[in-house]
């Protein structure tokens, strides 16, 4: 009986990491490049993110960016708790509702500095291909500076064990649009 139970838990453990491998990831943090482009102006920056799961479906996320351009300084900062649910094993659907601030501040005297907090609903879906790629597509909406938004994101996450080189594309309306290239930890 003691074999037995003993084979149950060493097999347990070495198919768990198997089906983590092929489950969205929603625990991990990263670090970024970002190049936005926003009425017509190019600003570089770099940024953070973090995920991580509360529970099987409930999880936090967040998300800092700096940026800096000719005079301006623009600061982003976003938290949010977000539900997932399970398709399959490889695809999952989620929402977040978060909080953003944001902050400008022009190195002109002529101008001041501003910041405003508002908020933010998205949608979205993540894929697990195969244990080296994984899809993420988010529809999401933004009301911040007495202005709403409606983007899109996409991106995708390519896997070497639990570190990941990430690719992304937003779209935020006519005006703003950002690209990042980034790398993750998974845990």
């Amino acid at each position: 009986m003691k074999r037995i139970l003993i084979a149950s838990a060493i097999t347990a453990a070495l198919s768990a990491p198997t089906m983590a491998q092929n489950t969205p990831s929603f625990d991990f943090v990263s670090a970024d490049y970002q190049r936005v482009d926003s009425f017509g102006e190019d600003f570089d920056g770099f940024g953070a993110d973090f995920s991580r799961s509360l529970t099987p479906n409930v999880f936090v996320e967040g998300a800092v960016a700096f940026f800096s351009e000719s005079g301006v300084d623009l600061d982003n900062y976003d938290i949010g708790l977000g539900y997932r649910h399970a398709l399959s094993n490889q695809t999952h659907t989620y929402g977040v509702i978060s909080a953003i601030h944001t902050n400008v501040e022009f190195d002109s005297p002529s101008l001041m500095h501003t910041d405003d907090t508002g908020w933010g609903l998205a949608a979205g879906v993540r894929h697990r291909l195969n244990d080296m790629v994984e899809l993420d597509a988010r529809l999401q909406h933004v009301d911040i500076f007495d202005d709403s938004d409606i983007g899109a994101r996409i991106g995708a996450k390519f896997f070497r064990g639990v570190w990941s080189f990430d690719i992304g594309y937003n779209h935020q309306d006519s005006e703003n649009s950002t690209v990042n290239l980034g790398v993750s930890y998974h845990f």
